[in-house]
Protein backbone atom coordinates (compact mmCIF):
# COMPACT_ATOMS: atom_id res chain seq x y z
CA UNK A 1 0.00 0.00 0.00
CA UNK A 2 1.39 3.53 -1.20
CA UNK A 3 2.03 5.74 1.79
CA UNK A 4 1.22 9.26 2.14
CA UNK A 5 4.64 10.68 2.41
CA UNK A 6 6.57 13.16 0.25
CA UNK A 7 10.56 12.69 0.16
CA UNK A 8 13.08 14.67 -0.94
CA UNK A 9 15.92 12.94 -1.86
CA UNK A 10 19.90 14.75 -0.62
CA UNK A 11 22.82 13.61 -0.30
CA UNK A 12 25.63 14.81 2.67
CA UNK A 13 29.01 14.81 1.21
CA UNK A 14 31.92 16.31 2.89
CA UNK A 15 30.53 19.65 1.99
CA UNK A 16 27.53 19.08 3.87
CA UNK A 17 24.13 19.09 2.44
CA UNK A 18 23.64 20.39 -1.03
CA UNK A 19 21.53 23.86 -1.22
CA UNK A 20 19.43 22.82 -3.61
CA UNK A 21 18.09 19.93 -1.72
CA UNK A 22 17.16 22.15 1.25
CA UNK A 23 15.30 24.12 -1.11
CA UNK A 24 12.85 21.51 -2.71
CA UNK A 25 11.99 21.42 0.76
CA UNK A 26 10.05 24.03 0.15
CA UNK A 27 7.86 22.39 -2.32
CA UNK A 28 7.72 18.94 -0.18
CA UNK A 29 6.09 20.43 2.64
CA UNK A 30 3.65 22.53 0.28
CA UNK A 31 2.81 18.97 -0.94
CA UNK A 32 2.22 17.56 2.48
CA UNK A 33 -0.03 20.06 3.77
CA UNK A 34 -2.74 19.53 0.45
CA UNK A 35 -2.11 15.73 0.27
CA UNK A 36 -2.50 15.48 3.87
CA UNK A 37 0.66 13.91 3.71
CA UNK A 38 4.26 14.02 5.77
CA UNK A 39 7.34 15.46 4.19
CA UNK A 40 10.10 13.36 4.76
CA UNK A 41 13.92 13.42 3.67
CA UNK A 42 16.35 10.34 1.76
CA UNK A 43 19.73 10.88 2.76
CA UNK A 44 22.84 8.90 1.93
CA UNK A 45 26.28 9.93 2.89
CA UNK A 46 29.30 9.02 5.59
CA UNK A 47 28.80 10.71 8.99
CA UNK A 48 25.68 12.56 8.43
CA UNK A 49 24.07 12.55 11.95
CA UNK A 50 25.20 16.66 12.05
CA UNK A 51 22.70 16.65 8.74
CA UNK A 52 19.70 15.52 10.26
CA UNK A 53 18.78 18.91 12.60
CA UNK A 54 19.03 20.94 9.36
CA UNK A 55 16.73 19.39 7.43
CA UNK A 56 14.55 19.39 10.58
CA UNK A 57 15.16 22.62 11.00
CA UNK A 58 13.60 22.36 6.64
CA UNK A 59 10.26 20.57 8.30
CA UNK A 60 11.51 16.57 8.10
CA UNK A 61 9.36 15.06 9.80
CA UNK A 62 10.98 11.57 9.03
CA UNK A 63 14.20 11.18 7.72
CA UNK A 64 15.14 8.07 6.21
CA UNK A 65 18.90 7.63 5.92
CA UNK A 66 22.17 4.98 5.38
CA UNK A 67 25.17 6.03 6.58
CA UNK A 68 28.08 4.40 5.15
CA UNK A 69 31.28 5.12 3.88
CA UNK A 70 30.81 3.96 0.05
CA UNK A 71 28.37 7.07 0.40
CA UNK A 72 31.29 9.20 0.99
CA UNK A 73 30.87 10.61 -2.70
CA UNK A 74 28.61 10.01 -5.47
CA UNK A 75 28.44 6.55 -7.43
CA UNK A 76 25.38 5.82 -9.05
CA UNK A 77 25.17 1.81 -8.70
CA UNK A 78 25.63 1.90 -4.82
CA UNK A 79 23.01 4.96 -4.53
CA UNK A 80 20.46 2.49 -6.85
CA UNK A 81 20.57 -0.08 -4.72
CA UNK A 82 19.70 1.36 -1.59
CA UNK A 83 17.23 3.47 -3.14
CA UNK A 84 15.47 0.60 -5.14
CA UNK A 85 14.88 -0.84 -1.42
CA UNK A 86 14.04 1.80 0.36
CA UNK A 87 10.79 2.79 -2.05
CA UNK A 88 10.18 -0.45 -2.22
CA UNK A 89 9.84 -1.36 1.16
CA UNK A 90 8.20 2.07 1.95
CA UNK A 91 6.10 3.18 -1.30
CA UNK A 92 6.68 7.23 -1.12
CA UNK A 93 3.70 9.04 -3.04
CA UNK A 94 5.60 11.18 -4.50
CA UNK A 95 9.83 11.16 -4.60
CA UNK A 96 11.62 14.31 -5.71
CA UNK A 97 15.17 14.74 -6.96
CA UNK A 98 17.11 17.72 -8.15
CA UNK A 99 17.02 18.45 -11.47
CA UNK A 100 21.27 17.94 -11.25
CA UNK A 101 23.17 15.46 -13.15
CA UNK A 102 23.04 13.05 -10.84
CA UNK A 103 19.40 13.56 -9.77
CA UNK A 104 18.14 13.11 -12.78
CA UNK A 105 19.98 9.76 -13.55
CA UNK A 106 19.16 8.52 -10.24
CA UNK A 107 15.26 9.37 -10.48
CA UNK A 108 15.69 7.76 -14.21
CA UNK A 109 17.27 4.73 -12.99
CA UNK A 110 14.66 3.97 -9.55
CA UNK A 111 11.92 4.98 -12.32
CA UNK A 112 13.06 2.06 -14.77
CA UNK A 113 13.72 -0.40 -11.84
CA UNK A 114 10.74 -0.22 -10.49
CA UNK A 115 8.42 0.64 -12.92
CA UNK A 116 7.20 3.80 -11.63
CA UNK A 117 6.24 6.60 -13.77
CA UNK A 118 8.84 9.74 -13.91
CA UNK A 119 8.69 13.61 -15.15
CA UNK A 120 11.34 15.71 -15.59
CA UNK A 121 12.57 19.35 -15.41
CA UNK A 122 9.49 19.80 -13.63
CA UNK A 123 8.70 23.71 -12.91
CA UNK A 124 5.56 23.94 -10.87
CA UNK A 125 3.48 21.38 -9.10
CA UNK A 126 -0.46 22.15 -7.82
CA UNK A 127 -2.94 19.81 -6.30
CA UNK A 128 -6.24 19.74 -7.57
CA UNK A 129 -9.56 18.02 -6.76
CA UNK A 130 -8.91 14.92 -9.80
CA UNK A 131 -5.02 14.80 -8.90
CA UNK A 132 -1.62 16.39 -8.98
CA UNK A 133 -1.35 19.37 -12.21
CA UNK A 134 2.60 19.22 -12.90
CA UNK A 135 4.42 21.31 -15.46
CA UNK A 136 7.93 20.89 -17.15
CA UNK A 137 9.71 22.75 -19.03
CA UNK A 138 11.82 21.62 -22.44
CA UNK A 139 13.54 22.91 -25.17
CA UNK A 140 15.22 25.21 -23.05
CA UNK A 141 11.82 26.83 -21.50
CA UNK A 142 10.38 27.27 -24.53
CA UNK A 143 7.77 25.56 -24.42
CA UNK A 144 6.44 23.98 -21.18
CA UNK A 145 3.91 20.68 -20.93
CA UNK A 146 1.02 20.20 -18.76
CA UNK A 147 0.26 16.71 -16.97
CA UNK A 148 -2.46 15.79 -14.97
CA UNK A 149 -1.30 12.74 -12.50
CA UNK A 150 -3.51 10.38 -10.36
CA UNK A 151 -1.31 8.94 -7.92
CA UNK A 152 -1.50 4.89 -7.85
CA UNK A 153 1.96 4.11 -7.56
CA UNK A 154 4.70 6.05 -6.65
CA UNK A 155 5.43 9.18 -8.73
CA UNK A 156 9.30 10.51 -9.51
CA UNK A 157 10.23 14.06 -9.92
CA UNK A 158 13.41 15.46 -10.72
CA UNK A 159 12.43 19.25 -10.01
CA UNK A 160 13.86 22.45 -11.17
CA UNK A 161 14.65 24.64 -7.62
CA UNK A 162 14.70 28.16 -9.16
CA UNK A 163 10.96 29.27 -9.23
CA UNK A 164 10.04 27.25 -5.72
CA UNK A 165 8.86 29.66 -3.44
CA UNK A 166 10.57 28.79 0.49
CA UNK A 167 9.78 31.95 2.42
CA UNK A 168 8.15 30.10 4.99
CA UNK A 169 8.20 30.06 8.78
CA UNK A 170 9.37 26.78 9.68
CA UNK A 171 8.44 24.99 13.31
CA UNK A 172 10.68 22.06 13.87
CA UNK A 173 8.83 19.15 15.49
CA UNK A 174 9.45 16.05 16.46
CA UNK A 175 11.48 13.84 13.78
CA UNK A 176 11.09 10.00 13.27
CA UNK A 177 14.92 8.43 12.09
CA UNK A 178 14.22 5.51 9.66
CA UNK A 179 17.97 3.54 8.66
CA UNK A 180 18.71 1.33 6.28
CA UNK A 181 21.71 -0.83 6.06
CA UNK A 182 23.36 -1.73 2.58
CA UNK A 183 22.14 -5.09 1.18
CA UNK A 184 24.40 -7.72 0.16
CA UNK A 185 23.63 -6.63 -3.35
CA UNK A 186 26.06 -4.19 -3.01
CA UNK A 187 28.80 -6.45 -3.41
CA UNK A 188 27.79 -6.76 -6.82
CA UNK A 189 28.50 -3.11 -7.87
CA UNK A 190 29.84 -2.45 -11.13
CA UNK A 191 31.62 0.72 -10.61
CA UNK A 192 32.73 2.75 -7.28
CA UNK A 193 33.92 6.58 -7.21
CA UNK A 194 37.41 6.64 -6.81
CA UNK A 195 38.03 10.74 -6.94
CA UNK A 196 36.20 13.97 -7.51
CA UNK A 197 37.38 16.44 -9.65
CA UNK A 198 35.90 19.96 -9.14
CA UNK A 199 35.21 21.54 -12.66
CA UNK A 200 36.89 24.82 -13.92
CA UNK A 201 35.66 28.08 -11.84
CA UNK A 202 35.40 29.53 -15.04
CA UNK A 203 33.11 27.20 -16.51
CA UNK A 204 30.81 26.09 -13.86
CA UNK A 205 27.65 27.16 -13.19
CA UNK A 206 27.18 30.31 -10.22
CA UNK A 207 25.23 28.01 -8.04
CA UNK A 208 28.17 25.92 -7.66
CA UNK A 209 30.76 28.29 -7.10
CA UNK A 210 32.48 29.10 -3.46
CA UNK A 211 32.01 32.50 -3.72
CA UNK A 212 30.63 35.22 -6.13
CA UNK A 213 32.02 38.90 -6.83
CA UNK A 214 29.63 41.55 -8.89
CA UNK A 215 30.22 44.52 -9.34
CA UNK A 216 28.18 47.54 -11.57
CA UNK A 217 28.67 51.17 -12.47
CA UNK A 218 29.32 52.31 -9.39
CA UNK A 219 32.94 51.04 -8.88
CA UNK A 220 34.19 53.23 -11.41
CA UNK A 221 36.65 52.42 -14.44
CA UNK A 222 38.39 50.09 -11.75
Amino acid sequence: MMSKEIWVFTECRKQGLTPVALELFGEARKLARSLNGKPCACILGSRIGECFSLLGERGAEKIYFSDDERFSEYSLDDYVQVLHELVTEYKPQVMIFDASSSGSELAARISWRLRLPCITEVKRIDVEKDGLAISRSCYQDRVYQNFMFHPERTLILTVLPEDLDSNENIVPGEMELVEAKPGHAMDRIRARSINFLKGDPKEIGLEEADMIVAGGKGIGKD
